[in-house]
């Protein structure tokens, strides 16, 4: 966030006016006009040509949901100075947006004065991001330190609550922490908690909570923070992208395409809702037809997660080189954005260098700054390498955050079995046999060859042929899918079939070693499959190692 400039900033000899409750008996009705604000700006946004009226049309709405306030006619753009004289003449009091742009953002600060220039009162300095996409959080910035300058009115009967500018300030700093790519951890999660009760009415900082709940794993939190958002904020679609997000990621796929309706319903036009979109067409295995989604948005709104959605899908469809360099070309625009490091050691573990993956994983595990769920990353990983000691110690730190995730007890499962503890193996084969089995309908096709895999480990070869057969009647796109397929039939010891998807992956760039891990023992002793891992195993590209 740039400081502010010297104009600005001369302003701090001012008294600010803190956050307190409105008194109990408001004052007599105002009549308040709204200034054009005045803005700075470095030139260097082509947004932030818009943020005047944006700011000024937050204003407004803010100042109509407070009791006691009428407003004036807001100004037209260079409407001249008699009708502002006029304006002035009729209103008791004036607002005056200022607004300092710099680089991605803002500082506003709102002045309430008498219409001679007599200074009332003036707002701490606030952030607001320009754009269609933050236009909820840029009115919802403008309201809390409207009511913080009018500290003396209540809101209107419907308004969403008591927000605290200082809430509003803690909120903003962790927002600006996950733009950066930087995951919140459990003690971000618990000061959003702690904030909303304090501050019920900051829907944003639902949304971001929501966006914590889901990075711990935890759904169901997710969605209860979805529940509250909701019915404080009907016409605010965040919660409901939120939700629709929390749908995809815990794998609720039947709900989520009635989600979308709303959205359509709510925000029509809206480029978030193409998004959501693109991740339901992408969550339902049309990874294809994605591709193309993914493309228009990456084009039209070139932010950095709609450009690593778009090159993580094409890790998935095995268009490597394409993928990389678009993570050369964020990562040289924002080196210390985490969750694109993250996908250049996926990179490396599919197509590159494996223990430069362990090595970026193990990285930015230690420095705290990624996601929670890399520990399982770093885990598989291992395990390719044959490190089965440090895969289960990786899967562990993982399962205490996450006891439940299923892909990581498998995962566990797999590196005990090669540890030599078959007893410990088998029993969390048993248990996730009854979990997958307790719920077939909620699974995706990659979760159903894992429950392929555990009945084919516990001599249930019949169950495990006939639903990998059902999986894969559609053929698989993704290239840890084809791996998958190849595990199944190389367990079920069908030659031919694990041959066909090991090479369909292979092809597409997976690197050799995915193919010589213990699933694929019983293959060892065929020459035609290892002629086939011959052909794919010299010129492999490589992430470019000053990433």
């Amino acid at each position: 966030m740039a400081l502010l400039s010297g104009a600005v900033a001369a302003l701090g000899v001012l008294v600010f006016v803190l956050w307190r409750p409105w008194q109990s008996t408001p004052g007599p009705t105002l009549q308040v006009a709204v200034l054009e604000p005045v803005v700075r700006s470095d030139g260097k946004n082509p947004d932030f040509v818009f943020i005047g009226p944006e700011v000024m049309e937050a204003t407004v709405a803010a100042l109509t949901s407070l009791e006691g306030l009428q407003l004036l006619d807001p100004p037209e753009r260079n409407e001249g100075k008699e009708v502002e004289a006029k304006r002035l003449s009729e209103a008791d009091e004036v607002i005056l947006p200022r607004v300092d742009c710099r680089r991605d953002s803002c500082q506003v600060i709102l002045h309430r004065r008498k219409p001679d220039s007599v200074v009332l009162a003036v707002s701490r300095p606030f952030e607001v991001q320009s754009g269609f996409e933050d236009a909820y959080q840029l009115r919802e910035g403008v309201g809390v330190h409207v009511q913080q300058i009018y500290f003396d009115r209540r809101p209107r009967s419907g308004s969403p609550g008591v927000v605290k500018p200082e809430d509003y300030s803690v909120y903003m700093g962790l927002k600006r922490q996950t733009d950066r790519g930087k995951s919140l951890d459990k003690n971000d999660l618990d000061r959003l908690d702690a904030l909303l009760k304090t501050s019920p009415g900051l829907i944003g900082a639902y949304v971001l909570a929501m966006g914590g709940a889901r990075s711990q794993g935890d759904s169901s939190r997710a969605l209860d923070f979805a529940a509250q958002a909701e019915k404080l904020a009907p016409y605010d679609p965040r919660p409901l992208f939120a939700h629709l997000r929390t749908e995809l990621e815990g794998n609720r796929l039947a709900d989520a395409p009635k989600t979308l309706e709303r959205l359509e319903r709510l925000a029509p036009g809206d480029i978030r809702v193409k998004i959501a979109g693109a991740d339901l067409s992408e969550a339902g295995g049309k990874l294809k037809e994605t591709l193309n989604l993914r493309k228009e948005v990456a084009e039209r709104r070139p932010t950095w997660r709609n450009i690593l959605k778009l090159a993580t899908l094409e890790f998935r469809l095995g268009k490597g080189d394409s993928a990389r360099r678009r993570l050369e070309d964020l990562l040289t625009a924002q080196p210390g954005n985490h969750a694109a490091q993250e996908r250049v050691a996926a990179v490396e573990m599919l197509y590159g260098d494996l223990q430069h993956a362990a090595t970026l994983y193990e990285e930015l595990i230690r420095t705290g700054q990624a996601a929670s769920y890399l520990p399982t990353n770093l885990g598989f990983v291992r395990y390719l390498l044959g490190e089965y000691a440090g895969a289960e110690e990786a899967y562990r730190q993982y399962l205490s955050l996450a006891p439940k995730d299923l892909v990581t007890r498998f995962n566990l499962a797999t590196a005990l079995e090669a540890k030599g503890d078959l007893a410990g193996a088998r029993r969390l084969y048993r248990v996730l046999t009854k979990e997958f089995a307790a719920a077939p309908a909620q699974l995706d096709a990659h979760t159903r060859m894992l429950h392929a895999q555990c009945l084919v480990r516990l001599d249930h070869r019949a169950d495990a042929a006939r639903i990998a057969g059902e999986v894969l009647e559609k053929p698989p796109e993704d290239i840890q899918d084809l791996h998958q397929a190849a595990q199944v039939y190389a367990l079920l010891g069908e030659t031919v079939p694990a041959s066909f998807y090991a090479d369909q992956a292979l092809k597409k760039g997976l690197q050799r070693a995915w193919f010589t891990i213990p699933e694929f023992r019983s293959l060892e002793k065929s020459s035609e499959f290892q002629k086939l891992l011959d052909r794919y195993t010299a010129g492999k590209p490589r992430v470019n190692r000053d990433l």
